[in-house]
């Protein structure tokens, strides 16, 4: 039978989003993520501030490790692990007071650091993040001297 118009056969424009929505996913590969079994341990997800934990949580950590010899001015002082240990929670209680949404991201970031790092990834990264401490190090002014 011919007597069918041509525009009436052609897919929709909704049918065509639906398609082109789908394809999208599949190219993408973004799935819904899984729930986890640690999932009911973790902290809030916070809506933003990631990064900025993140560079908060690396300038704590190049600021209390003592880092290569040749990294440090004369006569800097070096920590002991205890100390790095009381000096980082002191800040991160002195942050959930003075920062709250930035706490709750640096807990996130922590957290899902921990928990998702396995033995090869921990030695894959362990050069570029020591390479990264560094810079981060270098961008740390050094204290004046008081005359």
């Amino acid at each position: 039978m011919k007597n069918a118009s041509k525009t009436s056969n052609a897919p929709s424009g909704h049918d065509r989003l639906r398609e082109i929505d789908r394809t999208a996913t599949i190219k993408s590969g973004h799935r819904k993520r899984e729930p986890q079994y640690d999932d009911c341990l973790a902290p809030p997800k916070p809506r933003r501030r990631v990064r900025e934990a993140r560079r908060w949580l690396d300038e704590l950590y190049a600021a209390t490790t003592n880092g290569l010899p040749r990294d440090r001015w004369p006569g800097q002082r070096l920590f002991m692990p205890s100390e790095t240990g009381e000096i980082c929670q002191t800040a991160i209680a002195e942050l959930e007071q003075r920062d709250p949404e930035l706490y709750i991201a640096v807990r996130h970031v922590i957290f899902w650091s921990v928990t998702k790092t396995t033995v090869e990834t921990f030695k894959r990264d362990a050069a570029e993040r020591g390479a990264h401490l560094t810079r981060i190090r270098a961008e740390i002014r050094r204290p004046r001297e008081f005359k």
